[in-house]
């Protein structure tokens, strides 16, 4: 019993001695909070704000440049400064006190703040006065640390605030990007999109390489509540991007494309230079276009028609019609190359020994396959051909009966070596997936394998095409096109060189020189004839080809052209496309021919001496008719002498048909059978009215064929011709056919 009252005593003094402590707390804690509330209060705050944004603050760096291969530069990214109110701090410089003295201290420091940052930024007072806007329970709208209200501001505007000791104004570095030459090679750079979280082109490719390494800045609050910057670390700028570009022959590029995509009101043109033996792309240029500078500015679109199209969308719209020119079309569209494809199919079977180049070809007009007739372009047919003329003339019955020879398995095999059916691996975002774009092995029958061999019924990209092409000219090397040469640091140290790479040999040097040297003759007689430049040996290959069937919504017609200069030995590769023009279809020889000529005359390439000659081979003049054998002689500006008095076709020659041109020598044939007239030289009427023209020409015992440019505007006296058929002053038969092609100048 004893015990048990003495445990109760213990527990008893025990509960009192807990009580008295307790109530001595109470009075402690109140005596403190009636006595320093308010200065705890604000103590406790400010930990608070301290473990919520007392942290690192990123520092945007500098984004690196993008030069073009001369080192001009494109694009830059410049200094400059994000303004932001601390709005929560600004807001306790009056909420946070009970005392009203400390409240009207805090007013007249809130109005100091906001009339001095008004007068420096030129914002209205109301304006900054809305960032303290409270809800009806009194919450903040804005409830944050970090109300940005200014972007962009000069690196002066930022001295003038932080000379102010404006508290709870603060700046943030950032950068700014901007396009030199907005409208130049908009699909190459790209830009950013999306508060610049999104990059296109070469800015999206090369992103991580131009971005640099932020730095940080911490910034901590001390018992007055100033902030105060604790730690800087400086950004780290982003590294410089050099391009295989080539400013200047970028804007010729840029000019062509425009010209001849508003000529013929074209949903596309296009055009790519490039180096044959590095794979460097010298320009590339797609219209229509837009500026960088403004991106989804529809005023600034290089098309008329979209640009009053596209100004009448709302703003939501937008984007997704922007996409299709945002898009670099040579990389991602994709088309049936037609005729340029045609000497792929002649390479590979001389590669094989299939055919050589005495080989001779007659084409009737057409060849028929699985029930289907397969016409020739010219649908009266070329009759024979020798191999240099089927390139030339661009026969179709000529490369169906080669494509036939060789078979599918040899031909799909060339096909896919020289590249058809896998993307390039260009150095740009977005290139097509080119797997599914040519026929399977399996699938390559009698009519695919035909329409195959000159360029139809599969597809490819324009950066293909001309990749291809060039591994015909440099010796048979496929080299991976690129359009960054280097990068460098901010100590302008190298950090990335290409170099050329070689995907694979697919020809010998022995053919590659052929067919480098016959497709001359496309431009001295064939089918580029137009595309000529005076004084400079260009070779290349035309092409027109229908993209679906005539009766499908998805019907288009591309005319494409691909060249190269000086042909003996070429320094560019220049390939231009008309994709969907209205009315007739064009030739986009015109096109290369005036960009080429702009090349020429800016690097001031000298005229080539003896184009046609020297390591030419002679053609076969035997067996054709005496006017075809001297029109195409004419062409080449090689001399001849015809050796007798009558005939009316060339029984033989000399020298022999495949012996060297000779450089200062004639050419003689042999003619006989009954029949022949004399040979009169073809008036020039190049430049005269259509009447002054059929005038001339009838005098003269021709016979004119008018064609009008705008059939519309037929008036003989105002349509001026500028390009004739047989070319002035060739040596023809009397009473032939001489065509005109006439425009309004």
């Amino acid at each position: 019993m004893h015990i048990t009252k003495l445990r109760w005593f213990k527990f008893f003094a025990m509960f009192m001695i807990a009580l008295g402590a307790l109530i001595y707390m109470g009075f402690e804690i109140y005596r403190l909070n009636d006595v320093y509330g308010d200065e705890y209060k604000r103590r406790a705050l400010m930990q608070l704000i301290n473990r919520q944004i007392g942290s690192e603050a990123a520092i945007t760096p500098n984004r690196g440049s993008i030069l073009d291969r001369n080192r001009q530069t494109l694009a830059y990214s410049s200094i400059v400064y994000d303004v932001f109110m601390d709005v929560r701090l600004m807001h306790n410089l009056v909420n946070a006190h009970t005392s009203e003295s400390r409240r009207d201290a805090g007013r007249r420091e809130q109005q100091r703040i906001i009339q001095a940052t008004s007068q420096i930024l030129g914002i209205p007072e109301y304006e900054l006065w809305a960032l303290l806007a409270t809800n009806d329970d009194g919450s903040l709208v804005f409830n944050t640390n970090d109300r940005v209200f200014a972007r962009q501001q000069s690196f002066e505007t930022m001295q003038a605030l932080e000379a102010a000791r404006l508290r709870h104004i603060h700046t943030r570095q950032v950068t700014r990007r901007t396009y030199v030459y907005g409208s130049v090679a908009p699909q190459i750079i790209g830009f950013g999109w999306a508060n610049n979280t999104i990059w296109r082109g070469v800015e999206s490719r090369y992103n991580r390489d131009l971005s640099g390494v932020n730095g940080r800045v911490l910034r901590v609050y001390d018992s007055s509540g100033l902030g105060v910057v604790t730690e800087r670390v400086p950004p780290q700028d982003g590294n410089t991007v050099i391009l295989t570009i080539d400013l200047m022959i970028q804007h010729l590029a840029e000019r062509a494309v425009l010209k001849y995509g508003m000529q013929h009101n074209a949903a596309y043109t296009a055009t790519i230079v490039m180096n044959p033996f590095t794979g460097e792309v010298i320009a590339m240029a797609a219209y229509p276009s837009f500026d960088l500078n403004d991106p989804m500015n529809p005023l600034l679109v290089t098309s008329p028609a979209l640009a009053e199209e596209w100004s009448m969308l709302p703003n939501n719209e937008l984007a997704a019609n922007f996409e299709s020119i945002w898009r670099n079309f040579n990389i991602t569209h994709t088309f049936e190359p037609g005729s340029v494809f045609k000497p792929i199919t002649v390479a590979a079977a001389l590669e094989e020994g299939i055919i050589s180049i005495n080989d001779r070809f007659f084409c009737g007009g057409s060849k028929i396959y699985a029930g289907h007739t397969m016409h020739c372009h010219r649908r009266t047919g070329h009759g024979w051909l020798n191999l240099r003329e089927v390139n030339a003339y661009s026969c179709n019955v000529a490369l169906m009966e080669i494509a036939e020879r060789m078979g599918s398995n040899i031909f799909y095999r060339y096909q896919r070596d020289f590249g058809y059916g896998e993307p390039t691996g260009i150095d740009l975002p977005a290139e097509a997936s080119a797997s599914v774009l040519i026929h399977r092995l399996s699938a390559l029958g009698p009519s695919e394998l035909a329409a195959s061999s000159f360029g139809q019924r599969f597809l490819c990209t324009p950066i293909q095409a001309i990749t291809s092409f060039c591994a015909i000219i440099n010796g048979g090397y496929l080299f991976q096109p690129y359009i960054v040469s280097q990068i460098v640091d901010s100590r302008n140290r190298v950090v990335f060189d290409r170099q050329p790479i070689v995907t694979r040999k697919v020809l010998s040097h022995e053919t590659s020189d052929w067919m480098r040297d016959a497709m001359v003759d496309t431009f001295v007689y064939g089918t580029g004839a137009r595309a000529r430049i005076p004084g400079h040996a260009i070779g290349g290959k035309s092409g027109t080809a229908h993209q679906g069937t005539v009766d499908e919504p998805g019907f288009h017609i591309a005319a494409s052209f691909i060249g190269y200069f000086p042909a003996d030995n070429p320094q560019y590769v220049v390939m231009t496309i008309i994709y969907d023009p209205e009315g007739d279809t064009p030739s986009a020889s015109h096109m290369f021919a005036e960009l080429v000529t702009d090349i020429i005359n800016h690097k001031r390439i000298p005229p080539t001496t003896q184009a046609a000659r020297g390591t030419a081979a002679l053609g076969d003049y035997i067996d054709m008719p005496v006017w075809q054998a001297a029109q195409i002689l004419n062409r080449l500006g090689i001399d001849f002498q015809f050796v007798g008095n009558t005939g009316d076709t060339v029984i033989g020659q000399f020298p022999r048909p495949g012996d060297p041109v000779p450089t200062d020598g004639t050419v003689f044939l042999m003619i006989d059978r009954q029949g022949t007239e004399d040979l009169t030289e073809v008036p020039d009427v190049e430049g005269m009215t259509a009447r002054q023209a059929r005038t001339t020409l009838r005098d003269a015992g021709f016979v004119p064929v008018v064609t009008f440019a705008n059939p519309s505007h037929n008036y003989e006296d105002l349509n001026r011709v500028y390009v004739q058929t047989p070319d002035p002053w060739q040596r023809v038969t009397a009473g032939m056919e001489v065509r005109l092609n006439v425009r309004i100048e």
